[in-house]
Formats: C-alpha cells, structure tokens, sequence
C-alpha cells in the first residue's frame, strides 16, 4: 500500500475511458485514488493547466501515447517547451512498443515509459511505480 500524500496530483490524459476506468482503479487499489483525474485530451488538459494556480498544477502527468489531434508525443514536445509547465514530469503509457518513439519521448523529456498493463497485477504495479515516482520525485524500475 502506499501511503496517500495529500498534495500528490496525477493527472491522466487519455482518450480511452475503459483505460481511465482501469487505471483509476489500480490507484484506487493502492489506496491513492482520489491523488488521480482523467481527462480525455491534450486540449482539456492544457485549458486544465491554464485554469490552475501555480500551486495546484498536476505533480506528474500520464500521456496516452496514441490520442486523437494532438499524440502523447506531440503533448509532450509542448509541455516540455512552455515554462510553465516544463518542471511536471510526464510518464508516458503506450500499447506501442516501438524503440524510436521511446527514444524521441525520452528525448523530448518524458519521465518514464511504460507498456499499457495486459492483466490487472502489471496494472497495480504500475500503479504503485507512477505514485511513488510523483510524492518521492524518483522511479524504481525493479
């Protein structure tokens, strides 16, 4: 279980709500479900970022790699080049697993890069990895 840290905020961007159900789940699993919100685009998340004071942005951000309009990577190229928002890390989380477009996210500046879960253990494990990296600002990877 992790502990819940009031002043975690996780935000999920992905168009898929079947995912934000299974996601919003894990967190809730690990007793840190009210630390995540799921948008379903990159639009609503940066009219979501305007909006927030300084002191209410997101503590990391998880990006679908493939979204309709604006993709994961596209998203991250602009979050990683607005100073505003340049300080959230991203984590990408993608069905894909191809090495060049992990590479030019790492490159652009993503946190981490993980597959989508297949089964519902890889999901919490993910889960619990996300949640410490944004309330301890490091990613163990064992």
């Amino acid at each position: 279980m992790c502990r819940m840290d009031s002043d975690v905020r996780i935000l999920l961007v992905d168009d898929d709500h079947e995912d934000h159900f299974i996601i919003t789940n894990s967190f809730a699993e690990i007793g840190c479900g009210r630390a995540i919100n799921c948008l379903d685009n990159s639009h609503e998340m940066f009219r979501q970022l305007q909006a927030d004071r300084e002191d209410a942005l997101p503590s990391l951000i998880i990006l679908d790699m493939n979204m309709p309009r604006m993709n994961g990577l596209e998203t991250l190229t602009m979050l990683k080049g607005n100073t505003n928002y340049q300080h959230i890390p991203v984590v990408i989380l993608s069905t894909s697993v191809s090495e060049r477009e992990m590479r030019d996210c790492f490159r652009v500046g993503a946190a981490a890069y993980f597959s989508k879960p297949v089964d519902y253990s890889e999901s919490l494990l993910v889960a619990r990895k996300i949640y410490e990296f944004a309330s301890q600002g490091e990613l163990q990877m064992s």
